[in-house]
């Protein structure tokens, strides 16, 4: 299943987080709370400085973030992520951080689950 998102300005974008998923819990042990996003395609039509991150629900000073990726891309380029990313929805939330991008058209993800 693939998921799109359109990012015209510098933000943070949560690209997976608990409220979309069905949890563990008393009534629900069928399900696991670990996701697993297979795939990130990020195509930028501005320059950008992308960060993808996993941040700590309850830790909030920062010191149980995990970076995953931090780097810049240039205008009119495709970045494939094809690293699965596994993590416990439950604890983190994936977060997409875009930095001087400017306004406009600025970068296009699709994420796969």
């Amino acid at each position: 299943m693939a998921e799109f998102h359109r990012i015209i300005t510098d933000t943070n974008t949560t690209l997976a987080t608990s409220s979309q998923y069905t949890q563990y819990d008393a009534n629900n042990r069928r399900v696991s709370n670990n996701v697993t996003i297979s795939k990130i395609v990020l195509t930028a039509q501005r320059d950008v400085t992308v960060k993808i991150w996993l941040d700590h629900l309850t830790v909030t000073d920062g010191t149980k973030d995990y970076i995953i990726a931090l780097y810049n891309q240039p205008k009119e380029t495709s970045v494939v992520w094809d690293t699965p990313i596994k993590f416990d929805v439950s604890k983190y939330n994936l977060i997409l951080t875009t930095s001087n991008m400017g306004s406009a058209d600025g970068l296009y993800v699709t994420l796969y689950k």
